[in-house]
């Protein structure tokens, strides 16, 4: 069985919606924010802390991204979609020297748990929430935003094993907010994700076989 697209990088390439890009928006180890009027923030972060297994009064590592989508119409390079992603980590298990040696506007997260000798599991606990921009998500995401007017959040959890351990740990807890997005969710007909099957089956008919 073919699996599931391992980071959003594959994702993109999978579905053809074009070459990804990152830009680092912040890259740090801190408290989480006191600031209640950014009242989504302030949840996601008591979140983070709570499935990461620390304190409230606790310190994550943080990774923001914006990802830009892109793809060429008339000979020219488009932005055609934005996603801006924050990584939330537990700095136990994350090598502080390893991590900052790494540059993430092109190094990949997922490349680096394989590094780090982490086996990821499939499964992942999803949240899909819509809603207004924060005043801080207005400025990263820029002008586009005013436009469309509202995002898609999607929180999730990674859990991981390490090495042989058959313990798990959550591994990541990551808040995506998506503008202008199709957000595909992967389903599975005879062993094979919807969009395999789709081609083989354009496939045969273009051959004549439907």
């Amino acid at each position: 069985m073919s699996q599931p697209p391992s980071s959003l990088s594959e994702s993109a390439l999978r579905l053809g919606a074009g070459t990804v890009k990152s830009q680092i928006v912040n890259s740090c180890i801190r408290q989480r924010t006191q600031d209640k009027e950014d009242w989504s923030a302030y949840k996601v972060e008591l979140e983070a802390l709570a499935a990461l297994g620390l304190a409230q009064d606790g310190e994550f590592r943080v990774l923001e991204r914006l990802r830009l989508f892109g793809g060429r119409q008339g000979g020219h390079s488009e932005v055609r979609a934005k996603v801006l992603q924050a990584a939330y980590f537990n700095p136990a298990y994350i090598p502080e020297e390893r991590f900052a040696a790494k540059d993430f506007s092109t190094d990949s997260l997922a490349q680096f748990y394989t590094e780090l000798g982490y086996t990821r599991l499939p499964e992942r606990p999803r949240r899909f929430r819509s809603r207004s921009a924060s005043v801080g998500e207005k400025v990263t995401l820029g002008e586009s935003l005013r436009i469309a007017g509202a995002i898609l959040e999607v929180r999730q959890i990674t859990y991981a094993r390490a090495g042989r351990c058959e313990q798990v740990f959550a591994l990541e807890y990551l808040c995506s907010r998506y503008l202008d997005w199709d957000y595909d969710v992967p389903g599975y007909l005879d062993g094979r994700p919807w969009y395999e099957y789709r081609s083989s089956q354009c496939a045969a008919r273009d051959a004549g076989r439907f």
